[in-house]
């Protein structure tokens, strides 16, 4: 008798519709410090809003596999000192939302991610971006 395979799925998303900090540019550039460790591995991640939440990627988990399902941006890393990189885009940003995520394995796998939004030309752009961490 077959059994029915249904795998895992975990939605990593973010509340709220919208980040606080925007851009009205479409291609932006971001800069990290790190202290020490391999070279970082940044994503750049365009959000899907659904109500009041921001959805980032689905994971599915099956046999012990993991495979991510996300709409990801083409980004370039430069590094620019000891420990700073800078990081461009690869293609212009659409209006909308999008995270700059950061996986890191310490202990399991952990997402950083820093919410902005980008605005067409002439939107008002604010400061004060947010950090949140997903497990």
């Amino acid at each position: 008798v077959p059994i029915p395979i249904v795998p895992t799925r975990h939605n990593i998303s973010i509340h709220r519709p919208h980040a606080e900090y925007r851009v009205t540019s479409g291609q932006p550039e971001f800069y990290l410090r790190i202290s020490k460790g391999p070279e970082p591995e940044i994503e750049v991640i365009h959000a899907v809003t659904h109500g009041d939440t921001r959805q980032i990627e689905k994971l599915d988990e099956m046999f012990g596999e993991h495979r991510f399902k996300k709409s990801e941006v083409p980004v370039q890393r430069w590094m620019v000192a000891p420990g700073l990189y800078r990081f461009t885009l690869g293609t212009p940003l659409a209006p909308g939302e999008y995270v700059l995520a950061q996986a890191v394995e310490d202990n399991g796998l952990n997402l950083y991610v820093w919410d902005f939004g980008v605005d067409p030309d002439g939107g008002a752009a604010s400061g004060g971006g947010s950090k949140s961490k997903a497990k």
